[in-house]
């Protein structure tokens, strides 16, 4: 029965066929058959001529959007036609903004971004353009674009004003004390609590115009403040402003306090003067209340290096050199035995010394390199203290056999080698 079924179908469209041969391609098939055995339905698919002109879409294949370009008439955009594609969001946005600074001009990208609609700019994208000019030493343009950011309705964050004073720190003009501290005070009218690094820009513009009282007393109200602590930068920086000081003895002091600061905050405060133990007992929790909700600080090279070194300016001859000894000690547990012969402080030197042996707390060390030795050999180079820099090259090597000295510290060694033999000369004639 099937196999009748069958055939009277093909005679069917062969008759069709030779009526239509010209339109083959338009043959409607035969909708349905009734197939008797088993009850089910033939139902031929129709054929649909495809549009060579459509691409499928699915999430394999997505359509094709047609590219919308940002119209910008430079050389610039002609160059990188496909850099000037709109974005699609202010993220990307600032993307394009950084790759157009690296291409061209912070003009090209001022251009971009004020030929963008609103939607796709941000904060983020302006900060670009103005870092850009900060670090080019653009003040001028960079506060055109903080103008034109504030224009579109756009304030200004925490990193828009880094850059703002930022831009003074190695200005020349002789009002860039006064407008860092404008753009300082700015921050309140913005709601933004100044944070280290702030505090820190402001001290490197007044240590580059000569206002070292001005550094250490912004130093001080940060000391006071609760929510903001000086990190190592902030500290270097202030050391930078405490050899500037026109007192010497307002230089030691300062000196000192910053480097009781620091002992504090890495959790090795100096050992108290008083000798009663209720009043040490005070001064210490005193300490650790004080610095309790402040972050530890994590004493770098830098910040080791600049400490030496304000040492060796504030200390005008040798009966000054116990603060840079202490502080030497403190770090690298190194005190050689011409230093407590040298210092006028011998009694506290001494104590040091004793506090080592026994293996307490007061010690920090920090891992020693060839920076740092070099700047402890010139510590005791510059205020001529010959054995004193033998002494710790030697013991340098000693604990740690693993350091290189270069061909400076080699020569400030044997610089030394020569004047204790031209000082052995002297002192033989005149014995004679």
């Amino acid at each position: 029965m099937l196999r009748s079924v069958m055939q009277s179908i093909n005679y069917e469209l062969a008759q069709r066929i030779s009526l239509s041969s010209k339109s083959i391609n338009r043959v409607v098939p035969v909708m349905s058959v009734i197939c008797r055995n088993n009850s089910t339905f033939y139902k031929p698919t129709t054929s649909k001529k495809k549009d060579s002109t459509r691409t499928p879409s699915s999430p394999d294949n997505p359509q094709r959007t047609k590219r919308r370009f940002v119209k910008i008439d430079s050389a610039l955009s002609k160059e990188n036609k496909y850099l000037y594609t709109l974005p699609k969001d202010p993220y990307f946005s600032a993307s394009k903004i950084k790759r157009i600074l690296e291409l061209g001009k912070a003009e090209d990208a001022l251009e971009f971004i004020k030929a963008l609609p609103l939607r796709l700019q941000a904060t983020a994208t302006w900060n670009e353009i103005i870092s850009h000019c900060v670090n080019e030493g653009r003040v001028k343009f960079a506060e055109s674009c903080y103008s034109q950011m504030r224009k579109r309705g756009f304030a200004p964050n925490e990193y828009t004003f880094t850059h703002m004073l930022k831009a003074y720190v190695k200005s020349t003009s002789p009002n860039a004390v006064e407008a860092a501290e404008k753009w300082f005070k700015r921050m309140q009218d913005f709601g933004i609590s100044p944070s280290a690094i702030h505090f820190t820009n402001l001290m490197r513009v007044y240590n580059h115009n000569s206002l070292p009282d001005k550094t250490v007393e912004l130093l001080n109200r940060m000391s006071e403040l609760n929510s903001v602590a000086p990190d190592t930068y902030t500290y270097t920086v202030a050391l930078q402003a405490c050899s500037q000081l026109t007192d010497p003895i307002r230089q030691r002091e300062e000196t000192r306090e910053i480097w009781k600061q620091i002992l504090e905050r890495a959790g090795q405060p100096l050992k108290s003067q008083s000798t009663s133990l209720l009043s040490r007992k005070a001064s210490q929790v005193a300490q650790e209340v004080k610095y309790t909700h402040l972050k530890k600080l994590k004493i770098d090279d830098e910040l080791v290096i600049s400490l030496i070194m304000t040492a060796k300016s504030v200390a005008k001859n040798s009966n000054d050199m116990t603060l840079g000894l202490e502080m030497i000690n403190t770090l690298f547990s190194t005190l050689p035995s011409t230093a407590i012969t040298k210092s006028k402080m011998v009694g506290n030197l001494a104590l040091l010394r004793n506090k080592q042996q026994q293996g307490t707390s007061m010690l920090i060390h920090h891992p020693f390199n060839v920076k740092i030795l070099d700047a402890v050999l010139r510590f005791a180079k510059d205020l001529e203290q010959w054995e004193m820099c033998k002494e710790y090259f030697a013991m340098a090597k000693k604990l740690y056999p693993n350091i290189n000295p270069d061909e400076v510290i080699v020569n400030m060694v044997q610089t030394c080698d020569k004047k204790l033999s031209l000082n052995g000369k002297s002192s033989s004639k005149r014995s004679r």
